[in-house]
C-alpha cells in the first residue's frame, strides 16, 4: 500500500528537510522551494496530494499567494493546506484562515504537535470528504428516482425499484412542503 502524499512548500531547505524527517516514515514527501514551484506542481498533480505544508514568507510566490491561487482554482475545496510561518500576528492568521487554509502553526517545530496536526487534518479532511460523497449518493439515487418533474401542472412521476411501478403524486410543492 503506498503511503498519503504531502507536499512540503519552503524556501528554507532546513526546514524542509525537519518537516521530511518528521513525517517520511508515513507519508510520501514531495518539495518545493517556493509558491511558484508549487503551484507548478499543483497543476499537474493536486490529485495525488493529501495535504500541504505551505510557509508564508517565501521569495518568488509567497504562501498568501499561493492560497490565493488554490482558492480561485478550487483545490481547496479538495486538499488541506496546513500554514507554517514564524509570523504569529493575528492579521496574518486571520488572512490565512480567509484565503482557506486548514490549520496554521508557528515555527520552531515541535515533533509531535506537526505528526498529530498534519494526521488529524488528514483523517478529518477525509472524514468530510467521505461524509460528502455518501451524502452525494443519496440525493443522487433520490433524484434518479424522479422522472418527470412538470412545473406547469405541478405533478412529477416517480418509478419505484426496478419493475417500474409508476405513480403520479399529485402537487409537487405540497409533497416538497411535507417533507419540510
Amino acid at each position: 500500500m503506498s503511503k498519503p502524499k504531502i507536499l512540503i512548500v519552503d524556501d528554507s531547505q532546513l526546514n524542509r528537510e525537519i518537516l521530511s524527517c518528521m513525517l517520511e516514515d508515513k507519508y510520501d514527501i514531495c518539495e518545493a522551494e517556493n509558491g511558484k514551484q508549487a503551484v507548478e506542481i499543483l497543476e499537474r498533480c493536486h490529485k495525488d496530494f493529501k495535504l500541504v505544508l505551505l510557509d508564508l514568507i517565501m521569495p518568488v510566490m509567497d504562501g498568501y499567494q499561493v492560497l490565493a491561487v488554490m482558492k480561485e482554482k478550487q483545490w481547496l475545496d479538495m486538499l488541506p493546506v496546513i500554514c507554517i510561518s514564524s509570523e504569529t500576528s493575528e492579521d496574518s492568521i486571520r488572512r490565512v484562515y480567509g484565503l482557506g487554509a486548514s490549520d496554521y502553526f508557528t515555527r520552531p517545530f515541535d515533533t509531535m504537535t506537526v505528526f498529530h496536526r498534519v494526521e488529524s487534518t488528514i483523517e478529518l479532511h477525509d472524514k468530510m470528504t467521505g461524509d460528502l460523497q455518501d451524502a452525494m449518493k443519496m440525493l443522487s439515487s433520490i433524484f434518479h428516482r424522479i422522472l418527470k418533474i412538470n412545473l406547469s401542472t405541478d405533478t412529477y412521476t416517480v418509478i419505484r425499484g426496478k419493475d417500474s411501478t409508476v405513480s403520479m403524486l399529485p402537487s409537487l410543492s405540497e409533497s416538497l412542503k411535507m417533507m419540510a
